[in-house]
Parts: structure tokens; sequence; C-alpha cells
């Protein structure tokens, strides 16, 4: 059983973990995306 501000809390270290794994997989993507322009670039795909 939990207080509320307990509750409150957890929902908040959930939140910021989920929008720090967004944040990670968003960067890696953009990096791929990159590399794979310059990959593609020069074969004109």
């Amino acid at each position: 059983f939990f207080s509320s501000d307990e509750t409150q809390i957890k929902m908040l270290f959930q939140m910021q973990e989920n929008v720090g794994i967004i944040i990670l997989t968003f960067n890696a993507l953009q990096k791929w995306h990159v590399i794979y322009l310059k990959l593609a670039m020069p074969y004109g795909l």
C-alpha cells in the first residue's frame, strides 16, 4: 500500500525512464539515418 505521494514519485521515475529510452532510440535512429544517407548517396539511391 503506497501513499499517493509515493505513487506519484514512482510514476514520475517511470516516465523519466521511458522518456530517456525514447530519446536514446531517436538519437540512434538519427545517426543511422545520416550514415545510411552517406552510404546511399554515391550510388544515387
